[in-house]
Formats: structure tokens, sequence, C-alpha cells
């Protein structure tokens, strides 16, 4: 009876060792499935501080929210991967004629940020 109670021990401590492991495997599998990440095509800047860009959810989780230096900018949202949008920024301080250097930060569905810096030239409204 002894070595029996032993042996069946030994088999549920390896099933429960073996359910871990896959469960574990699983999840790496689903989280590395999940990519957060985006690329500015274009961006045009005007010296009255709008900003227009275009912006393309290159990763697999939707795209929920967008700052251009720290302000808000308006687009479609949520932008799901692989889709493209246009976004406008407003009330940045730009001089006509300078290089500006742009911190796009987008924010995803899963808590994810990405930020993308992006120069331009600022044009004459």
């Amino acid at each position: 009876m002894e070595a029996s109670l032993t042996r069946i021990l030994w088999i549920v401590g390896g099933l429960v060792l073996t359910a871990f492991i896959v469960f574990t495997v699983v999840n790496f599998g689903i989280s590395a499935m999940q990519r957060a990440d985006l690329s500015v095509l274009d961006i045009q800047a005007y010296d009255d501080g709008t900003v227009y860009f275009t912006l393309k959810n290159t990763g697999t989780v939707p795209l929920t929210g967008v700052k251009v230096d720290g302000k808000s900018a308006s687009g479609t949202i949520p932008l799901e991967g692989g889709e493209e949008s246009q976004f406008t920024a407003s009330g940045l301080s730009l001089t006509a004629g300078q290089m500006h250097t742009f911190t796009v930060t987008a924010t995803f569905s899963n808590g994810q940020t990405k930020t993308i810096r992006v120069k331009a030239i600022v044009q004459r409204a």
C-alpha cells in the first residue's frame, strides 16, 4: 500500500508539473503574438500650431490614443492592426522655416505606449 501511495503521489506531482509547463508556454505564446507598434508615414506642420500626420498601426494591438508633443491628436480611434489613418493635433508652438522634432506617443488597448520622434520643417499656414 505504501509503495502504491508513493507512486500515485509521484504521478499526481508529474501531472501538476506538466500542466504548469503547458500553461506557461501557452501564455508566453499569446503575449508574444501581441505586438504594439506604429509608423509615422507622413507629417505636415504649420506655424499656426497645427500638425497633420498619417499613422499606421504596424502591430497587432489596437491603438486607442495619440499625442503629439503632449497634445491630444484627433483621428480614427481605435486604429486596428494594419490600418492607417490621418490625425490632427493643434495648439503647438511652431515657427515657420524651423526644423522641429515631434514626439508622437501612441497608447494601445493593452496599456502599452510607444513613442516615436519625427522631424519636419514647419511651413507657413
